[in-house]
């Protein structure tokens, strides 16, 4: 089978995934934070902290302090039902995306062992 063949099926592949429940659910999770002011000032300020975190992390002067206040940042975050919904819907998407990587591997794996 061409490479061409092969793009042209992951191409399909991704249309058919833009169909899924999973997919819909996440955009528009992804768009209600950006309707609502609070929530997406919620994300920016647990991106910015992650963004701190991670710096100190590199110059390894990440605190006790540093990630106790990276947990109440984040409970802060996840009390809004706009934000929490989001982050649920975007687990569930990345979800099935592994289980679509693992099927993949598992067709090669098959394809493979008939090769040998």
């Amino acid at each position: 089978m061409s490479l061409e063949k092969i793009y042209d099926m992951a191409v399909e592949l991704g249309k058919a995934i833009a169909e899924t429940e999973e997919f819909k659910d996440m955009k528009q999770s992804e768009l209600a934070i950006m309707r609502n002011e609070d929530a997406a000032g919620l994300v920016e300020k647990l991106n910015n902290a992650k963004r701190g975190v991670e710096r100190k992390k590199m110059l390894g002067e990440l605190t006790e302090a540093d990630a106790i206040e990276m947990g109440e940042i984040e409970k802060e975050v996840l009390s809004n039902q706009v934000v929490k919904q989001s982050f649920e819907a975007n687990a569930m998407f990345n979800n099935f995306m592994q289980k679509i990587s693992v099927k993949i591997r598992d067709g090669i794996r098959e394809k493979s062992d008939h090769l040998v």
